[in-house]
Parts: structure tokens; C-alpha cells; sequence
């Protein structure tokens, strides 16, 4: 049976060898077509390539094939790909394929992790067969291959390193053989799909900027709360917020984009989390907590803009259900409270510490024990005794800035007002991991700045702290449980 099944393919291989050139040229004349074809409706892609069926390559396909009656009966003895830039493309293109050739068969080669592409089996129509320079092209089928650069890039790569080398390389090492696979198919599943998706979007919002649309109008930012579907008010976020990087203090205040991106939080709560459609298949959707990073991330950026409504909205989105979007919550809030350098002023500013204080202040017992993580936080924050701060001397030159607070009556009493904060936060806490979190916020007033430089004043500040809390401390100890004792001693 084998000795048979050799012969045939024998048999088809002799068949194919007269026939090479008449499937390369019919290569080239879809290549040809197909060129015409898009420069005519205004498609941008790489390239485009044809070739016709290697004979090594046809006997490895006919080792696979079940039956054929002849090697005609192949459906990729002459083949194109277009590669496009955006997955849209790729969309769009079929329809136009389908008016210009008898598609025969439509194949999508999809995977999370693997090889993509939209393959098409196609055949000249009947009108052009009328023309003597494509008659002899009758009957015979070509493959068309659409697909993206990201997607063809991994595919040659993939090809070269997994699947081009020979069997005893990676029986030398099966185990770091099969880790370099996984690293492939993880940058195709959480990298180039995420990525392709994202050039798409980015592509759709340019072509509405080129219809006369404004994007950052308020059009554009009552559209996204306006969206039905949290994947459009995601990447419509992330435009926002790319724009907000750029611009910072000088965005428009009539924008009121701190509103939006309120409304955008609730709204996005009311929303399910939907799959992202594209040609290749379905892609992972975003969900509340997806749309409520990229906001905390805008109201990072605008803290020093916007302080009141930025800290108000902060201390809702402490005591969210979701867990990663407390925990993001108050990493934005410590980076409120942070004192930071200005390099170009060469200043450190107080006024945010100054403005967290106030409104701490205002709040009565119920609010100070709703939001006591999200004090907790900037308060450690607030009793630090050092400042940081970045600048760019050029594009080449990132610099961090640090050092020890220097000392002065601001600095004094921003620590004594957070201490009396802490103070009358600790009655009204109610479990022992609550207490423990505030007696950790308070030990920070005694520390001293980790640069071992700092001055006399700054330590005499530091050492009054320290005295305060010995006294206070020593008052809580008669009634204190065990796990609180333990955390006063190794403190003192």
C-alpha cells in the first residue's frame, strides 16, 4: 500500500511538473488583478506576494491528501497573500474579492495562540475567461492568503524558529524547546491580538478626524459616556487619556472631564462585558474594572488640575466593590499626597498635602471611618520625610530627584495635623487589622529620611513627633489587645 500511494504521488508530480509554469503565471496575473484592485478602492497594505506550488512542497501536501483525481484538484498550486496594516482591511477586502473572482471556498485559520489568516479559494469569472489573455487560465484555482503584518511577522518568525529546525534540535532540549514554544504562542495571545485590535481602533478614530470630525470636542467626550459597549468607551478612554498625557494642566477646563469620567464609571457598571469581534475571531472584552484604571489613570494625571473633584472621586472609587479598583484607588491617592520636586521652579510645592488636610478635616466620624484605607494611605504619604521628583534634560536623560524634606513650619504642622488625624481615627476604628493599619501610618512620623542627609531642624521635628507618640501610646497600652502591644513595642 505505501509502494502504491509513492507511485501516485509519482504520478501527480509528473503531472505537475509541465503545468509549474502556467500556475506561476497564473500567480502573477491574480497578483496583478489583485494590485489593481486595491490601489483602485484605496487600500493600504505592505505587500503582496504570489508563488507557485514548489514540487517539494506539493509532495509533502500530497502525503496528506486523501483522494484526488487530479493534481488540479490541489487548491493552492498557486497562491497570493496580501498583507494589510488593520485587521478592518482585511474585512473590507472580502466583499470586493467576491465581486471580482468565484470564490470557491472561504477558510478563516484561526487561534488565540497560533497562526492567523483568512484564506480564500478563487477562480477567474467567467467575463475575464472571455479575454484571450486568461483563457488558458481556466479552471485553475489560486489561494489567497489575507493577513496583517503583525500577524504574518510572528507567523515567518514562528516558522523560522519552531518549525524550521531540525528534529534533533529540539530533542536536545525538550524542555526548553517546549518553554520557547509557550513564549511564542503567550506573545501571540496577550501581545500581537491586544496590539492589532488597538491599531485598528486608533486607525477607525484618525479616519473620523479626517471626516471633519473633532475628537476631543465635547461631541467626542459625551460619546463616550454615551457608548453601549465597554470595549468603545475603553479605547475611546485611552485616547482621552493619551491626549491628557500630552496636554496636562493646559486641558481645557470647559471639557469638565472630570464629570465625564464619572458618568463613564457608572455608566460602564451597567454595561456586561462583551468579546471584541475581529476577522481573526473573538478577542478577550473589557469590563467595569478595565474602564476604571484607564480613569483613575486620567485623574492621576490631573490631580494637581482638578484637586477637589479629583479627591472626592477618590475616596468613592476606596470603598468600590472591586477589589483592583480600591487597590489602584489608593495608589493614585498616595501619589496625591506625595511630595514631589519641580525641577524647573526647584521648589517643592505644598499645597496638595495642605488641600488633603482640609478636606480630611471636614469630614465627620461616619466618613472618616468609610474611608479610613484611603487616609491611612495618604497619611503615610503625608509623615514621610522625603520628596521626589523626575525632569528630562534631553530625550536621552531621565533624572529622579530626592532627598530629605527640608524643614520649616509648613512641614511642622502638615505632620502634627496628621498625627491628631490618625489620633482620632484609632477610637473610632472597630477591628484590630483597622488599628493595626493606623499605628503602621503613625510609626512612619518617626522615621527619619533614608538619604542619612538631612538637617538638625528636620530631625528636631522628627524627634517631637517621636515624644508625641511615646505619650499617646503609653495611654493605649492599658486597654490594648496583644497584636496591638506587639506593633507598640517593636515600634518604640
Amino acid at each position: 500500500m505505501a509502494k502504491f500511494k509513492k507511485s501516485k504521488i509519482d504520478d501527480y508530480l509528473k503531472e505537475y511538473k509541465p503545468l509549474k509554469e502556467l500556475y506561476r503565471d497564473f500567480s502573477y496575473t491574480i497578483k496583478f488583478i489583485l494590485e489593481n484592485l486595491l490601489r483602485k478602492n484605496s487600500f493600504k497594505y505592505q505587500a503582496i506576494t504570489c508563488r507557485e506550488k514548489s514540487e517539494k512542497s506539493l509532495k509533502d501536501k500530497l502525503e496528506t491528501v486523501k483522494k484526488i483525481k487530479s493534481v488540479k484538484d490541489i487548491d493552492d498550486l498557486a497562491g497570493c497573500r496580501i498583507i494589510f496594516y488593520l485587521d478592518n482591511d482585511v474585512q473590507r477586502v472580502i466583499q470586493y474579492l467576491q465581486n471580482e473572482f468565484v470564490v470557491v471556498k472561504q477558510n478563516l485559520k484561526y487561534s488565540d495562540d497560533s497562526y492567523n489568516a483568512l484564506h480564500l479559494i478563487v477562480k477567474l469569472n467567467q467575463d475575464r475567461l472571455k479575454l484571450s489573455e486568461y483563457e488558458r487560465f481556466s479552471g485553475l484555482k489560486c489561494e489567497i492568503q489575507l493577513t496583517t503584518v503583525l500577524y504574518h511577522s510572528w507567523s515567518e518568525l514562528a516558522h523560522d524558529v519552531i518549525y524550521k529546525p531540525e528534529k534533533s534540535l529540539s530533542e536536545f532540549d525538550k524542555r526548553a524547546f517546549d518553554s520557547i514554544k509557550g513564549r511564542f504562542s503567550d506573545v501571540m495571545k496577550n501581545h500581537i491580538k491586544q496590539a492589532q485590535y488597538s491599531f485598528d481602533f486608533i486607525f477607525k478614530e484618525i479616519e473620523k478626524i479626517k471626516q471633519g470630525k473633532q475628537v476631543f470636542d465635547v461631541a467626542f467626550l459625551k460619546s463616550i459616556v454615551d457608548s453601549k459597549a465597554n470595549n468603545e468607551i475603553y479605547e475611546n478612554l485611552k485616547i482621552l487619556l493619551k491626549y491628557i498625557e500630552e496636554f496636562g494642566d493646559k486641558t481645557p477646563k470647559e471639557l469638565k472631564i472630570i464629570e465625564i469620567v464619572n458618568s463613564t464609571l457608572e455608566k460602564s457598571k451597567q454595561l456586561k462585558k462583551e468579546p471584541i469581534k475581529t476577522a481573526f475571531g473573538d478577542l478577550p472584552g473589557h469590563d467595569y474594572a478595565d474602564i476604571a484604571e484607564v480613569c483613575l489613570d486620567i485623574l492621576e494625571r490631573l490631580r494637581f488640575v482638578y484637586p477637589k473633584e479629583v479627591f472626592e472621586t477618590l475616596s468613592r472609587l476606596s470603598v468600590d466593590e472591586n477589589e483592583k479598583v480600591k487597590k489602584k484607588t489608593l495608589d493614585v491617592a498616595a501619589k496625591m499626597a506625595k511630595y514631589t520636586f519641580w525641577p524647573k521652579e526647584k521648589k517643592i510645592y505644598y499645597h496638595p498635602q495642605l488641600f488633603i488636610l482640609d478636606e480630611i478635616e471636614k469630614l465627620d466620624d461616619k466618613n472618616l471611618l468609610t474611608y479610613l484605607r484611603l487616609l491611612v494611605k495618604v497619611s503615610e504619604e503625608l509623615l514621610s520625610p522625603s520628596f521626589e521628583g523626575t525632569s528630562w534634560s534631553d530625550h536621552k536623560t531621565f533624572t529622579i530627584h530626592q532627598g530629605s524634606l527640608p524643614a520649616g513650619d509648613t512641614v511642622k504642622k502638615i505632620r502634627e495635623r496628621t498625627i491628631s488625624i490618625l489620633k482620632k481615627l484609632y477610637p473610632l476604628s472597630e477591628t484590630i487589622s483597622e488599628k493595626q493599619q493606623i499605628l503602621q501610618a503613625l510609626g512612619q512620623a518617626t522615621h527619619t529620611p533614608h538619604t542619612g542627609d538631612y538637617t538638625p531642624e528636620l530631625e528636631k521635628i522628627i524627634l517631637d513627633n517621636t515624644n508625641t507618640l511615646i505619650s499617646y501610646y503609653s495611654s493605649l497600652v492599658k486597654e490594648a489587645d496583644n497584636e496591638i502591644i506587639k506593633i507598640i513595642e517593636e515600634q518604640l
